[in-house]
């Protein structure tokens, strides 16, 4: 059967960037005019639910940084955003204020040092419906919400355009290996700690999880779908020998278990894309954060709603534009895990 249904806003995507520009699209629009598009309701191969959801504000870039900065209020006061109007329980993310640990060699201690002076400068501290009808979408303005899916929807757009407004979406899926470990030496309260080589690694209740930050990029979609089983061998090979020469206690780990997760990796400068469409009007972006997504989801939410919407972004992040990927002028951040 087929229909049509008119829209003033469609968002392809109800990960955390999608529902962020919904929640703070409803401040300037009726929540009736919002048309979310989400494949997955479960959320099971969620890139945000099989992130490491940690938040930090160690940025090279002070754009990130502000993004985190006004995320975290929005996150450690959720409850007074997101509570069900009625509902008596408050909303319980589990929130835990941890820190991060940065370790270096000495012939790069120099960029953490610079880092550290960009840092300081910024004070850091649905409805789901399942249907096989057709259905015909009319809309007024379309959000590019798709995460590691996000290269592939806008390829489906490059298809109907001429050939001088087609552009091309330096985003791509990264595959990337968590481990689950113990160690009965291990130190206690572990920050997330980042040691050089790219292995990443923090306390995880009794445990930790660690993985490397060198992930494989693929641009086959139907790798896609393939959530399964980490290799132990990845492990042994990639990061052990690292992780014990920083940490002598994890030469005697057991592993386990293990996931499979990905990262929308901005292959340009690795960092976010928020905006308009460099050539089409009334179609956005908000892409690209390339693993550090579901910290600044309620900042770049906002700031996009804001674009949308023709209000001056309540952050300056001009520089996060579309319009660096037409000329080529990476703006690059240099504290990706």
């Amino acid at each position: 059967m087929a229909g049509r249904l008119l829209k003033d806003v469609v968002i392809a995507g109800g990960g955390v960037m999608g529902m962020s520009t919904a929640f703070n699209l409803t401040k300037f629009t009726h929540p009736s005019k919002i048309c979310m598009l989400e494949p997955d309701p479960t959320y099971v191969r969620s890139a945000s639910a099989l992130s490491w959801a940690s938040i930090r504000q160690q940025f090279s870039l002070a754009e990130n940084i502000k993004l985190s900065q006004s995320s975290i209020k929005f996150i450690k006061d959720i409850d007074q955003y997101l509570r069900v109007q009625g509902e008596e329980d408050a909303i319980d993310i589990n929130y835990k204020h941890g820190s991060y640990l940065f370790l270096a060699r000495e012939e790069t201690a120099h960029l953490l040092e610079e880092n550290i002076a960009v840092q300081k400068e910024a004070n850091v501290k649905v409805h789901n419906k399942t249907t096989n009808d057709t259905l015909t979408l009319h809309y007024n303005k379309f959000v590019n919400a798709t995460g590691i899916h996000a290269k592939f929807t806008n390829n489906l757009l490059n298809e109907v355009l001429p050939s001088d407004s087609k552009f091309d979406l330096p985003v791509t899926p990264q595959r990337n290996f968590t481990f689950n470990i113990a160690c009965k030496d291990g130190p206690a309260n572990l920050p997330l700690t980042l040691c050089p080589l790219k292995t990443v690694i923090r306390s995880e209740g009794p445990n930790y999880i660690v993985k490397s930050s060198v992930g494989t990029l693929t641009d086959n979609q139907e790798e896609l779908e393939d959530f399964g089983d980490v290799d132990d061998a990845n492990f042994v090979e990639d990061i052990w020998e690292n992780l014990a020469y920083r940490i002598p206690a994890f030469e005697a780990t057991k592993i386990l278990g293990g996931w499979v997760g990905y990262y929308e990796y901005n292959t340009l400068d690795q960092n976010a894309l928020i905006g308009r469409h460099p050539a089409v009007a009334d179609h956005y972006f908000i892409n690209g954060f390339s693993g550090h997504g579901i910290q600044q989801s309620p900042a770049a939410g906002q700031c996009l709603a804001e674009i949308m919407c023709g209000v001056e972004p309540h952050l300056d992040i001009a520089a996060l534009s579309l319009e660096r990927v037409v000329e080529n002028k990476p703006y690059r951040e240099r504290n990706i895990l």
